[in-house]
């Protein structure tokens, strides 16, 4: 088990979780006016940190009604439009954002669909979540245990997002299986919700016999839907595969184009639910197709906890080793989100 990678990760996560007070003022609809710093607003929430409450106040942005706001934060628009600024409220009901260009744009508050902090503290732009699971089962003195942890930066045009995810099961009287995947990415925003990005993933599978899958890939991808509770992008791009199997007589290289879909639904009474389907339709190796997919169902505790269900899916129609063309696994985990 790859314990020093996991404290690495948790150790990483937990060190970015530096506050610096400003002062900003949240309106609630039932006439509430809230002090403190506003964070972010994602997926329907605005945190707000206050000097009166040792956690963040988490808040249905269906439930502001308005917003003044005196540092300078990135703002995404349902429109596609990524502007960086200041927000304060108007007397109609409106927003005013005050870019840094000097431009005055005048919104809805229902066309705002992110708030994240770009004050010139680094770590303050940093947010991310871990979870651990453990299963002990009598029966063959089955052991399981699972690892997942997300590190995401963002600022006014680039994000950056890192994921870990490890299982590691043991029984009597049966090999071990083993799976661990790595992701790296880096997008740069455009224009009119498109995107550029690159990115790293790495993948080891005992079930389909790869000692390391390394993967690099670009490409570009536009959002289709970007709301307060659905979120859903497209992508395309090219891929480099390297393979090394543990029969290393397997081992090979290829490069395939790549096709992405991830949808999202999120803030509907606690729970989340994310999908991402990505496909591999290969360049250099006749008829062969790869497909990654993952799903992941969260339901939101107090204190910032979370229990989770997910499931990962590796499909190859021409794997190494014949019979394991797929391999899934299904997982549940506690976890926390900084």
């Amino acid at each position: 088990m790859p314990v020093n990678r996991v404290i690495t990760f948790v150790l990483l996560l937990t060190g970015f979780n530096s506050i610096f007070s400003q002062i900003d003022a949240v309106t609630m609809k039932n006439g509430d006016v809230l002090i403190g710093e506003v964070k972010s607003l994602n997926k329907g929430v605005l945190v707000l940190e206050t000097d009166y409450s040792d956690s963040d106040f988490k808040i249905d942005y269906d439930e502001v009604q308005g917003l003044n706001l005196t540092n300078t934060f990135v703002i995404d628009l349902t429109s596609g439009k990524h502007l960086v600024g200041s927000i304060a409220s108007l007397s109609d009901g409106n927003f005013l954002i005050q870019t840094k260009t000097g431009e005055r744009i005048q919104v809805s508050p229902k066309k705002i669909v992110n708030i994240n902090s770009i004050d010139d503290n680094f770590f303050s732009r940093f947010s991310g979540n871990l979870d651990l699971g453990y299963t002990i089962t009598k029966a063959q003195n089955n052991r399981q245990f699972t690892f997942s942890g997300k590190i995401n930066y963002k600022s006014d045009l680039w994000v950056i997002d890192t994921q870990y995810n490890i299982l590691d099961s043991n029984q009597d009287n049966a090999a071990s299986i083993k799976r661990e995947e790595f992701s790296l990415t880096s997008k740069r925003f455009l224009y009119n919700q498109w995107y550029a990005y690159a990115n790293y993933s790495y993948l080891l599978s005992t079930e389909q016999g790869i000692a390391s899958r390394q993967n690099p890939n670009f490409g570009s991808g536009k959002f289709l839907i970007v709301s307060n509770k659905l979120f859903l992008v497209c992508a395309l791009g090219v891929s480099y595969n390297i393979e090394h199997y543990f029969d290393q007589s397997f081992d090979k290289e290829s490069t395939e184009l790549l096709g992405l879909v991830q949808f999202e639904m999120f803030n509907f009474k606690d729970f989340d639910l994310s999908t991402e389907l990505t496909v591999f339709p290969s360049l250099s190796e006749k008829k062969r197709f790869r497909t990654d997919y993952n799903f992941t169902l969260k339901y939101d505790l107090p204190l910032d906890f979370y229990v989770k269900g997910t499931l990962n899916l590796n499909y190859d129609n021409q794997p190494a080793v014949k019979g394991n063309d797929l391999d899934y696994v299904f997982s549940t985990g506690f976890g926390w989100e900084l």
